[in-house]
């Protein structure tokens, strides 16, 4: 394991370069955008509920023009709905996995188009092999290590951003080393939303890089791994990964 710099087997901006997003009704943005910018693919994440991590996300919104919005059946039903719509499931392997996309969007572009869910801890399982799973990390260490081994999400983001104080020898990062060794056992892949990094004051934003900066010790020592994404809602929010990596090299 090489000592300084990014680890390209651990630290890397998305899957293959696949950006992770949060559309609203803009997939078609976010792929011109990408394509601009030479990323390989993007992850459009759905919300599993209407009290998403994201509230801005509305399952409603996943309609896409010709298709009727399915309003008067639960959020659940609305995204199952669409996930059968966009994807033809296979099985997925602990981390990162692909679903095959057969939606409209996959047939104008060369870009690779798969389906992930922003799931509520304790509520992925219903989703697993259907999509990837993406849990935002919840602020108490104890439910950090349940949703690690409750719920094995596939990536597991927002750990640095804990209202927690710093200690004096190191950082309130969301992990230790036995979250680090059940992030690896479990295929847990850490997840770092460079949207949020971007938008936090600058005093918050120097404290999560450093947090994150820990943690990315902790991945290269226990073996999982770390996926940078831009995690927007808008198409400008995406980032071409020279752009995004540097910030996080240790």
């Amino acid at each position: 394991m090489q000592s300084g710099g990014a680890d390209p087997d651990l630290f890397q901006y998305g899957a293959n370069m696949i950006d992770i997003v949060f559309p609203n009704g803009n997939e078609k943005e976010f792929i011109k955008m990408a394509e601009r910018l030479g990323i390989e693919g993007l992850m459009f994440v759905y919300p599993d509920t209407q009290n998403s991590p994201h509230p801005n996300l509305q399952v409603e919104d996943i309609a896409s023009p010709g298709r009727p919005t399915l309003i008067h059946k639960t959020s659940e039903d609305v995204l199952v709905s669409k996930l059968k719509e966009f994807c033809v499931p296979r099985p997925l392997g602990r981390g990162v996995g692909h679903i095959h996309d057969i939606s409209e969007f996959q047939k104008d572009t060369n870009l690779k188009i798969s389906v992930g869910v922003l799931c509520e801890p304790g509520k992925a399982r219903k989703y697993r092999g259907k999509a990837t799973i993406i849990i935002k990390a919840p602020e108490e260490q104890e439910k950090i290590r349940s949703v690690i081994e409750q719920d094995r999400p596939d990536i597991l983001y927002g750990l640095e951003q804990g209202k927690r104080k710093d200690f004096l020898h190191h950082r309130a990062s969301g992990l230790n080393h036995v979250l680090a060794e059940l992030m690896a056992k479990n295929g847990v892949a850490m997840g770092v939303s460079f949207s949020d990094i971007l938008r936090a004051t600058s005093w918050n934003r120097a404290v999560y890089i450093g947090r994150i900066k820990q943690n990315i010790k902790l991945a290269r020592k226990f073996k999982f791994e770390v996926r940078i994404g831009s995690f927007g809602k808008s198409c400008w929010g995406l980032r071409p990964s020279y752009d995004a990596n540097p910030a996080f090299e240790t």
